[in-house]
Formats: C-alpha cells, sequence, structure tokens
C-alpha cells in the first residue's frame, strides 16, 4: 500500500529505508554518502546504484593500473578505548538525562499553568530559573555522551 501511495506522488520525497526491494520499486534517484562528507547522486533504485559504484570502482581501479601509480594502504583509524571511569560514566549517562529531562518536563508542565504567573510571579520566575539550569546542565550531558560514544 506504502509503494502504491508513494508511486502516485507527484512531489520530491526523501526516503531512509533498509528495505532494498522496496527502494528498488519506489525510488528514482539515490543519495549516496561516502563517508568522507561528499554526496554522490545516482539515477535509479539500491540494485542500479551498487552496480553503477561497482562500475565506477571497477574503471577506477582499471585506470590506476594504467597510471601505474603505487597507492598506499588506507590507514587503520586508531580506536581511542574508553578508560574504566569513562566507560562507567557512559553507562550512567542515559539515566542521568533521564532524571532531567523528567525534571524539565516537570517543570514545563508547572509553568504553563495559566494562573501561575499572576498569582505567583516569584514563584514563576524560580520556576523559570530552575528550568534554565536544567536545560544548561542536560545540554552538557548530551555533549559529553556524543563525545563518549565518539
Amino acid at each position: 500500500l506504502l509503494e502504491e501511495v508513494l508511486l502516485e506522488f507527484q512531489g520530491t520525497l526523501l526516503l531512509v529505508s533498509h528495505d532494498r526491494a522496496f527502494m528498488d520499486n519506489v525510488i528514482t534517484s539515490t543519495l549516496v554518502l561516502d563517508g568522507k562528507g561528499n554526496v554522490s547522486e545516482f539515477v535509479g533504485g539500491y540494485t542500479q546504484t551498487m552496480q553503477q559504484l561497482k562500475n565506477s570502482d571497477s574503471a577506477t581501479s582499471a585506470k590506476n593500473k594504467n597510471n601505474k601509480k603505487p597507492t598506499r594502504a588506507p590507514s587503520i583509524p586508531k580506536t581511542n578505548k574508553l578508560s574504566y571511569q569513562e566507560q562507567r560514566e557512559l553507562e550512567s549517562l542515559p539515566d542521568e538525562i533521564d532524571v532531567l529531562e523528567t525534571q524539565q518536563s516537570t517543570l514545563t508542565e508547572a509553568l504553563s499553568a495559566p494562573n501561575l504567573y499572576q498569582d505567583d510571579p516569584d514563584q514563576a520566575r524560580k520556576l523559570n530559573d530552575e528550568l534554565q539550569q536544567i536545560s544548561a546542565a542536560l545540554d552538557k550531558l548530551m555533549e559529553r555522551w556524543a563525545s563518549l560514544e565518539a
């Protein structure tokens, strides 16, 4: 049903899927990310794109053989292992983030009370300050989590 609806769709749609058959049946153009910051566009679905990539790789390797330039083996990126403390920190971060997100949603809900600002503006100011502190702490935890994951 989804394939039928998408085939009738007249606009442009960015689609991400793991289903190769689905992509072959629906898409007309494929964007390929090479992991080095480059994006290439190919006409057709998954199968056609893989064939085009295979052909271009064959042509590149044939060109390199004809030029007889020595090729360097790709360098193996160093993997930075996490220390024991960093691993434990990484494991605890989701729980800490969850606690802060819960506090954040509770404060947001409290601040959305209709009469809060009229009845108790000082309390509203305190809640707002606390919400900003929690948001800043949450941002720091998310950045730390991202850096440990990388």
